[in-house]
């Protein structure tokens, strides 16, 4: 949940970006390229993540709609192609920097004594 408010995205959307991300990466290894270099299409990310034409292209809109991704063509019924946007590093979606849930209990049962 506190996921959730310290993020833009609805959940879902969340979730595909970091699909997109980690397939991206694949993508870029096997073509000695660099992450926003890879260009992919809805297809690709339907079969990399099996999910539903309909869930990845509404997540896809607001990822589109917010920059996250960037969409390449495809006008008048022409196949699209998306780009992730270079500027979001893909860590962004850690907590990094708050107490972890074990640190937290470690730390009151220290205080408690």
């Amino acid at each position: 949940m506190l996921t959730q408010t310290l993020h833009d995205l609805k959940k879902h959307s969340r979730e595909l970006l970091e699909e997109i991300a980690m397939m991206v990466e694949v993508k870029a290894s096997e073509g000695d390229q660099k992450p926003h270099e890879v260009i992919f299409s809805r297809r690709e990310v339907r079969e990399y993540t099996k999910w539903s034409d309909w869930k990845v292209r509404e997540c896809m809109t607001q990822l589109v709609d917010l920059e996250y991704i960037r969409a390449m063509g495809g006008s008048q019924g022409k196949q699209c192609a998306y780009q992730i946007s270079g500027l979001i590093p893909y860590n962004e979606f850690s907590l990094n920097g708050l107490t972890s849930p074990e640190k937290l209990s470690e730390i009151f049962q220290r205080g408690s004594n």
